[in-house]
Formats: structure tokens, sequence, C-alpha cells
């Protein structure tokens, strides 16, 4: 029959069965209840924090937690120890991980350890401390500030050498440096929570580089060199070195334990003892003075500077008391032997006076005259001696002066229908320079003492005896100007000129120079002040000028050549135009001619005519007229204008100039008012209808104004004063060009 169901059993199971129950009850309650809470019981640093909700939470940690970052923080470093506030050493509150470590309570872990969690909350509470977390960047940055006045760098062993010569050492001794990375983890270890002691930092000891054994051999060394001079020879000089000497001239490397020399400072002490030992090479030279010398050569010396520095390098490294430094011998590239061949030749060349003669004339060339002329070229076997053609032709230039004659056509003169010789011909003579330097010089090498000069001699073309061919036959063309109304100084310089150029002769295809037909237009060749024209300043002016007037005498005989048909070489139109010569028969507005031989003005025309042309110049009272004499060329003369274009019309206002030479009151007018123009006269000559030449005249002329010179000298009264008289003013102006 069946068993029946034990009753403690049964009760067991109920009980089992409500107890589970009651737990799976109460975790639901806990879940739904507390859900978005800290379970209760739960402190923070004391202070319950249980029913708080995550976002209080966040709020009351920080506020809690706050004062633990200021709590000091001892470090600890050799000898060496520092306190600062955990916040500054860069530690700071993890807040979430706090609140997230808060709120664990009773939820975390496996269930039985959440229930003695909330079985202790109920009992008497969970007390839960803050988590805490190290910033790298500030922690680090505060242990590199401890570090600048930690860390000390190893003093390195040392020998001076001071300016006297003696030795001052300083021993080695290690140093010290606080190992950030390292410190950095050390101060990390107590996370999460705050050290509660002194936290050793990490120091590196850090041994100098100088080795104290060396450091002991380097000094012996020293002091065994500085403790005796250094002699220093090269030839027949010495130089001692002291201690002082050789401490600035060495240098010690502790790394190395080495002696080393200062090698700069030993350059320049060898550059300034080189200085004053080295000698140089003299070449063997010709000296001229008051006579020839040959000075003979001298050997150079030198210190061998390569070598020499070597050498010293080696002396002050090591003891030795002596050192010799290798000296050059420096051979001279040009020697006395060289230069004898050139030697012997100067003392030739300048062996005394010489005499220089042409004809029955002679002349002395001094033998310092010579010696000045002496030219030495060249260098050693290649030396040349000579006399130098430039000094010689300057001392030749009085000699030349004596001699030398320009060859010169025997001079005619057509008078009273006769050809005869106003000056016969004159050869040329001209003393070649050079033929006669080179005389000179085989002369005086030959040892002759007089030498002949060498003078070309040139022929004139036309002699004396051409005066029996000259055949002038008839008068060709003639031209006249009038002159009235001249002041006297003008008209007497046109009469002087007309009478110096009658008669002139010019031979066929020569060529005709007014200015050197003329002669000088001096005061002392007779020629009186007249006016001339002249262009100062960008304007045309009339002032007084020697000889004014000649420029009509030009003009005229200008006409009788242009209508003559001659061949014009020269010509130059005047600053402003003159109307006088302008007028007919000859004259044309445009057709004149200006000289001044000062300012190389000149009229020169060729005689074309292939027949020798005479000149015949005469004053009628106040007219000048020019007749040309010859063979009447076959040929005939066409005149094209004038041709008046660019015209700039005159200002006709009176200008007054005073006159300081003029008595006060005389007026005298010396230029008119005329207009600028440009003209252009076309000349053709032909014949049998051919065209022989065309020849333009083109002359351009600048505005001329009306001025009045005023006389402003004072007049001296006399007790009978003799009338004086006003001259008559002219309307055109006396004028030499």
């Amino acid at each position: 029959m069946p068993r029946r169901p034990d009753r403690g059993a049964v009760l067991l199971g109920v009980a089992l069965v409500v107890g589970a129950l009651t737990v799976v009850g109460a975790l639901v309650f806990d879940r739904v209840a507390l859900a978005d809470r800290i379970y209760p019981g739960t402190r923070f640093l004391g202070q319950p924090v249980g029913g708080l909700t995550l976002p209080e939470a966040r709020a009351l940690v920080p506020r809690r937690a706050q004062p633990l970052l200021a709590q000091p923080v001892v470090l600890r470093a050799g000898d060496q120890t520092w306190t600062l506030p955990a916040g500054a050493l860069g530690f700071e509150l993890d807040l979430e991980a706090t609140v997230q470590r808060l709120w664990g309570v009773g939820r975390d872990g496996l269930l039985p350890f959440q229930w003695r969690d909330r079985l202790l909350g109920v009992l008497g509470g969970v007390d839960r401390a803050p988590i805490f977390r190290l910033s790298q960047t500030q922690a680090r940055s505060a242990l590199e500030r401890l570090a600048r006045t930690f860390d000390q760098a190893p003093v390195e062993g040392e020998v001076t050498i001071q300016p006297d010569g003696r030795l001052s050492r300083r021993l080695p001794a290690a140093g010290r440096r606080l190992e950030i990375e390292a410190s950095l983890a050390r101060l990390a270890q107590p996370l999460p929570n705050l050290p509660s002691g002194p936290v050793d930092l990490v120091v590196q000891i850090v041994p100098p580089a100088t080795d104290p054994a060396a450091l002991a051999r380097l000094t012996e060394t020293l002091e065994r060199r500085l403790a005796r001079p250094l002699v220093v020879r090269a030839g027949d000089q010495t130089w001692t070195l002291t201690a002082g000497d050789l401490a600035r001239l060495l240098t010690v490397d502790l790394t190395t334990g080495q002696v080393l020399v200062e090698e700069k400072a030993l350059a320049d002490w060898l550059a300034a003892r080189a200085a004053a030992f080295d000698r140089p090479a003299v070449e063997a030279r010709l000296v001229v003075g008051e006579t020839v010398v040959l000075q003979p050569e001298q050997a150079g010396r030198q210190i061998d500077r390569p070598a020499a520095l070597q050498a010293l390098r080696s002396a002050l490294r090591g003891e030795a008391g002596e050192i010799a430094l290798p000296v050059q011998t420096l051979r001279p590239p040009v020697t006395a032997a060289m230069l004898q061949v050139a030697f012997d030749r100067a003392q030739r060349l300048v062996a005394g006076d010489l005499r220089l003669t042409y004809g029955d004339r002679s002349w002395t060339l001094p033998r310092a005259a010579l010696l000045a002329a002496l030219q030495i070229t060249g260098s050693g076997p290649a030396t040349q001696v000579g006399l130098r053609r430039e000094a010689l032709a300057e001392r030749l230039a009085p000699i030349r002066q004596a001699v030398d004659q320009p060859a010169r056509d025997a001079r005619f003169r057509f008078q009273n229908g006769r050809v005869e010789v106003v000056a016969p011909e004159q050869e040329g003579r001209s003393v070649d320079v050079a033929a006669t330097v080179e005389q000179i010089e085989r002369a005086l090498l030959a040892g002759r003492t007089e030498v002949p000069l060498v003078v070309r001699v040139t022929s004139p073309t036309f002699t004396a005896a051409d005066r029996a061919r000259i055949d002038i036959r008839e008068p060709i063309m003639d031209a006249a100007t009038s002159f009235a109304g001249s002041v006297p100084a003008r008209a007497h310089n046109i009469r002087l000129a007309a009478s110096r150029l009658d008669g002139v002769v010019v031979p066929p295809g020569g060529v005709f120079s007014f200015n050197t037909a003329l002669g000088p237009t001096t005061l002392d060749a007779g020629y009186q002040i007249g006016w001339g024209i002249t262009l100062a300043n960008e304007e045309v002016r009339t002032v007084p000028s020697v000889a004014g007037g000649i420029c009509q005498v030009a003009t005229t005989l200008f006409h009788a050549v242009f209508w003559a048909g001659l061949e014009i070489v020269e010509r130059y139109p005047h600053l402003y135009w003159i109307p006088r010569y302008g007028l007919p028969p000859r004259g044309l507005k445009g057709l004149d001619a200006t000289v001044d031989e000062e300012y190389g003005l000149d009229f020169r025309f060729r005689n074309t005519t292939g027949h020798w042309l005479a000149i015949e110049a005469r004053t009628e009272g106040t007219t000048l007229r020019f007749v040309l004499y010859g063979t009447r060329p076959d040929w005939e003369v066409q005149v094209e204008g004038p041709i008046i274009t660019d015209v700039v019309p005159a200002d006709p206002t009176v200008v007054e100039q005073p006159d300081p030479s003029r008595p006060v009151g005389e007026r005298l007018q010396i230029e008119a008012a005329q207009d600028g123009f440009v003209s252009t006269i076309i000349r053709t000559v032909r014949r049998n209808g051919q065209v022989l030449s065309r020849t333009v005249i083109r002359s351009a002329y600048h505005p001329a104004r009306n001025v009045v010179l005023v006389g402003t000298k004072p007049v001296t009264p006399t007790p009978t004063p003799a009338p004086r008289a006003t001259p008559v003013p002219t309307p055109t102006p006396a004028a030499r060009s």
C-alpha cells in the first residue's frame, strides 16, 4: 500500500519554498524600488549617500573629495625633500569611477557578495573612498620644475694654463639627474588612492667624463713643458718662448688627455717673425741716374712656413729646449750676367755729348739729355735698351724750329695788267725724327759723336719761273657793294682789307682762302675797332669788334665768285641778314659770307677755270668793287631763287643800351630790326647743256632788333668848349660778320 508522506519533510519543503519566494520577492522589490538609486546604508567618506540618484551623487562627490587634493604629498630625491599638495602634483578626482563605485554597492559581484553589502548597509553602513587618477602632463611639468633645481651637471676636471705659465687644476665631480619617467611611475603606484607616505623619486648619478688618472698625467706633461723655455732659431735670428709665451700657444683637450697647439696663435706668432726675417730676392737691374749703373742681384730668404709650423707643433707637444726652423734660399730670376749686354749698350748710348749737324749748322745734344731719353724695357736676357723717341723729339723741337719750314709757292700779284713776283718760292724741310733717332742710336753704338740730321725736303708747286706761263687775258666777273653810312673805323677796315687782297693770283685748281690771303686782322696789322655780330646765350648781339667790316669784303668777293660759277669750298652766312648785301645787280637775299679767323670761319673757293685767276679789289669812294681776271670759261651760270621760308617777324621795339665810352646824349644805332628767315638759292653751271655742277646755298638768319647805343660818359666842361658833333644814325648796323 502506498506510504504516507513524512509530515516533517513536508513542512521543510513548504518552508524552503516560502523562503525562496520571499528572497525572490525581496530581490524583485529592491530592483524595482531602488532601480535608479544608491542602496541604503552606503557612505562616502563617512557621509550617507544611500538613496541618492546618480546625478545627485555626481554633485556631492566633488565637494566631499576636494579637500583630499589639498593634502600634502612628500617627495624625496637624494638629500632633498619637497612637500606639495596632491592637486599640484597632478592628482585629480576620477568622478565617474567614484560614482560607479558607490552605485556598485549591493550590485557588483556575485549574489552572496551583493547580500553581504546590503546586510552590512543595514547593520552599520558600507563606506567607500574616492578613486583618484594622475595627470601625466601636469605631473611631468611639476617634476621638471623640481628637476631644474635638483639636477646638477658633473664637474669636469680641468687644467688651465695661466698667462704667466702657472697651472691651475680642478678635480672632477659626479652630477645627478632626476629621472622624470621613472619618477612618474613611482608617483602613480598608490593609485587609485593618494600616496600615504613619502614618495622616493628616481635619481640618476651622472659621472664626469674626465678620467682623474688622465688628468694627473696631463698635468705632469704640462709642468714638464712649461718648466723650460723653447729657443727657436732661423738663420742668424733667435727667439725665446718663455712660459708666458708657451701659455698663449698651448691648450689642453681634457676628453683625450692631450696637449694641443693653438693653431691661429702659432700661425700669428710665426707670421710676425717671418715678416721680420724674410727677405725677397732682389733682381739685378739697370739704374739710370747721373750715369748707368748695373746693380747686382741679391739672394733672398724666407722661412718655410708649412714645415716650420709642423716643427713647432712637435716641439711644443714635446720637451725640446731648442728648435731650428727650415729656411729657404730665394734665387733671383735676373742676374747681372744676364744684363751685361744691355748694360754695355746703355753705356755706349750715353758715353758723352752728341753733335747734330745740318749743312753748316750744328747743335749739341748733351749727355744728360741722352740719359733722360734712355729707355729700358723687358727683363732678364730679353732686356732692351734704346732711346725714347718722344723724349728725343722734345729735345729736337728747338732744332726743328730752326730747320723745318713749309714748302711755299711763289706768290704773284696782278698789277696794271702785268703779273709780278712778290715772293719767291721756298722749299719745304722737315726733320724726320724717327729716322734721326735711329741714326743717333747707330752712331752712338758705333762710338761716333757727330750725327747729321735726317731732313725730308719737299718742292713747291709753283716757282718764280712759272710767271712767264701765267696768262691773264680778260675780266671774267665783277661785283660791287656800297658801304655808305659806315662809321669811319668800318670804312677804314674795308679799304685796308681790299688793298691787301688786290692783285692776288690763284693757280689752276688752287684753293683761295680769304683768311690766309688777308693775313692777321689785328690792331697791330692796322685794323680798327668796328662792329661785329655774335651769339651769346642764344641771343644775337652786335658788339665792338676789331676789323669790323671785313665781312663786307668777303661778301662782295663771294658775289663775284658765285656768279662766275667757281666751286664754293667753304662759306658761312651772317647770324642776321644785312639788307645792303642783297642789292642788285649781284646781290640776292641770302647771298652773303661772314669770316672770323679766331672762330675758324673762312671763305674759300677753288679756281676751276683751268687757267690762272687774278683778283682785283679796289674802293671807289664808298663803293667796294671786285673784278676776277683770267680766261673766261665756256660755261653758263643759271640761278634760281631766292626761296624764302620760315619767316620769324622782328620786334620793332627800340632797345637802348648804355655806352659808358660815348659822351652823354650821343646816340648810335648799331642794329636795325630785320625778320628772321631761311633763304635757299640754287646755282647750276652748264656747258653745252650738260650740268657741270649744282650748288645749293642755304642760309638761316635770326631776327634782328632795333638797338641804339646811348652815351653815358660825363663831359667835363672847358672854358672854350669845342662844338660836339653827333654821328648821324644809320638805319643798318655796321658789322664785321
